[in-house]
């Protein structure tokens, strides 16, 4: 009887470091595997040769985003293109759809961030780059036949699906309201273009 109480608190001694182990181990691995990677800078986007899906469509989501000078921004989706033409169709378009939905909500949630008149305004800009590029396509032929050819994109598609789905299931009434006149200018421009 004597022998069993070392036996037993040396098992007690291996027994509760473990348990209290575990669980911690668990937690790490859960962040380690889970924790979304820092996003990676334009040069570093440029720099990388290979991507997995997700961080492909997380690149791609924020190269629409970017606050970087115009040719830098091309080169990067020229980069990304190359890397997205590696995968098969099929996976290619949910990539693509992905990316496009991402971008979407995320340009949502910046928006709701937003101070109330910093909002507005931004809202009043938006309405007005709508009107100005609806009376551009009016007036010009070239400009609808454009349009046309980009409607016709499987990009053009997912972003319209992509705005058609936060619409519809994202914006609160109030923000349907805030976007409304911008809505019908996207209306009247779809007539313009027989859709």
């Amino acid at each position: 009887m004597s022998e069993e109480m070392p036996r037993r608190k040396k098992r007690k001694g291996i027994l509760i470091p473990l348990l209290i182990g575990i669980p911690v181990l668990a937690i790490l691995a859960f962040l380690f595997f889970n924790l979304k990677p820092e996003a990676l800078s334009p040069d570093e986007i440029l720099a990388k040769k290979e991507w997995n899906d997700q961080e492909l469509t997380t690149a791609l989501a924020r190269s629409m985003s970017l606050t970087t000078t115009g040719q830098q921004r091309k080169e990067i989706q020229r980069h990304l293109s190359r890397q997205l033409k590696k995968r098969p169709p099929g996976v290619r378009e949910e990539i693509r759809c992905r990316a496009i939905a991402g971008t979407v909500t995320t340009s949502l949630k910046q928006l709701r961030r937003m101070p109330a008149e910093d909002r507005s305004k931004m809202i009043a800009a938006l309405q007005k780059k709508a009107e100005k590029n609806f009376t551009t396509l009016v007036s010009s032929s070239k400009e609808r036949q454009k349009l046309a050819e980009q409607l016709k994109t499987k990009e053009m598609q997912s972003f319209t699906n992509a705005v058609n789905k936060a619409i519809f299931s994202e914006f609160t009434p109030a923000e349907r309201v805030q976007f409304a006149p911008i809505t019908k200018i996207w209306i009247k421009t779809m007539k313009v273009m027989g859709r």
